[in-house]
């Protein structure tokens, strides 16, 4: 497995297939979750064939008002069209006009004169709808919609009707389906984080042009190109059912991208060096280092009480918000505070240490955001050295002088032969 990480062809196929799959196993666990809400797996699915049905039906509502509006201005030509998309030899849908008041029939897509829906209907559908005359009188009309039983004509309702069978009737399997499929996805996601950061033919870790960048840089651009993306689609594009499906899957491009990158960055040393907000606090510390102790303190500290002036005129009379800011700034200086004072104490105990002889003594580093206390304790500790090379020095001094006394001891008691 590890020789087909670094091959770029097996990582584009890895890619190609998890998108195909995760595809798959999006539609799988959503026709599960569907079926599950309208309970297809306790009743058999009648609730979702029902849903199926009504929704069918409201969505010919427009027709309805296009055949009252055609009623109110005597358009012949626009009725007889509806009568025609409505035939029953062709269509399984059926729907008429009634007068509230009267109950006259205004208006009914049954074949020539019929004016009466005889058949047996599997789902029904009934709204009022109310328009003016050109008299100004208003006029309520209850429009009713019914679905033929069974259905015969191959329209639009009878292929949408299939489907739902043969979704309520797979509903056991696409669990099974969902379950692989998950299973599928994750080995290719995990092949995929493994794979990121090798190449063929390079050894160690490997970056590309794309983790060069740096990565707050890099969120920012993802980010940007979601916005375009979003508003690209609400340009083109109703904000319908197909809206969020195309804004999720460019969403989960994107996030697969930035998941990937930091896999293959995180991989390599210096992970949070690699960005911008890190050089410039790094910037930043150069440049006070490079400032007097007592001067760069007495600037961070004026820059804290001039932070802390902004925030109160902002909050203004809001003393919720105020005593919030104020335990936060508060909680985060008490605890800069007692990390200096733990650091000086470590400063402490390694100058005490050196005091007492003990050249050996190893404590507790100090981290490099403290450029002052590190730079001390890199003086301590050279001191530390120095005295350790020092004794050093003594003892091997100490001990050749031994030896020489010793030998020069020996050559004299030793008599010439």
């Amino acid at each position: 497995m590890k020789q087909l990480y670094g091959k770029l062809w097996v990582k584009c196929t890895a890619i190609a297939l998890l998108v195909v799959f995760a595809i798959l196993f999006a539609a799988s666990a959503l026709g599960t979750a569907y079926l599950f809400t309208y309970g297809a797996y306790a009743d058999g699915g009648e609730q979702v064939r029902q849903i199926a049905e009504n929704e069918i039906l409201q969505q010919t509502n427009g027709d309805g008002w296009t055949a009252l509006h055609a009623w109110v201005d005597d358009d012949k030509i626009t009725r007889d069209l509806l009568r025609e998309r409505y035939d029953p030899l062709t269509s399984n849908i059926y729907f008429k006009l009634t007068d509230k008041d009267t109950g006259k029939i205004l208006f009914s897509t049954g074949a020539l004169n019929k004016d009466d829906y005889t058949g047996k209907a599997s789902a029904y559908y009934q709204q009022d709808m109310t328009t003016s005359l050109d008299d100004g009188s208003e006029v309520t009309v209850v429009y009713q919609a019914y679905l033929k039983s069974p259905l015969a004509p191959r329209d639009s309702a009878l292929y949408i009707m299939t489907w739902v069978e043969r979704l309520i009737s797979a509903r056991y399997l696409l669990i099974v389906l969902a379950v692989l499929l998950l299973a599928v996805c994750l080995f290719l996601f995990i092949f995929l984080l493994c794979a990121m950061g090798h190449k063929e033919g390079v050894d160690g870790i490997y970056q590309c042009w794309l983790n060069k960048i740096p990565l707050d840089l890099f969120l920012a651009l993802l980010a940007l190109l979601l916005v375009a993306w979003a508003s690209f689609l609400g340009d083109i594009w109703y904000i319908d059912f197909w809206y969020y499906i195309l804004l999720a899957s460019g969403t989960a491009a994107l996030a697969l991208t930035l998941i990937l990158s930091v896999a293959g960055r995180a991989k390599a040393p210096g992970f949070f060096k690699n960005t911008l907000i890190y050089r410039v606090f790094a910037w930043i510390f150069r440049a006070l280092g490079r400032i007097p102790m007592v001067w760069r303190t007495m600037l961070v500290w004026v820059g804290l009480c001039f932070a802390d002036l902004i925030f109160t005129f902002l909050l203004g009379s809001r003393e919720a918000e105020q005593a919030v800011l104020w335990l936060f700034s508060r909680g985060v200086l008490t605890i800069v505070i007692l990390y200096l004072a733990s650091s000086l104490r470590l400063l402490q105990k390694e100058g005490q240490a050196i005091a007492d002889g003990q050249t050996d003594y190893k404590g507790k580093p100090i981290p490099r955001w403290l450029p002052a206390l590190k730079k001390h304790e890199e003086n301590l500790q050279s001191i530390q050295s120095g005295i350790q090379k020092a004794v050093d020095e003594q003892t091997r001094a100490e001990r050749m002088k031994t030896e020489l006394i010793t030998n020069v001891s020996h050559d004299i008691k030793t008599p010439l032969t």
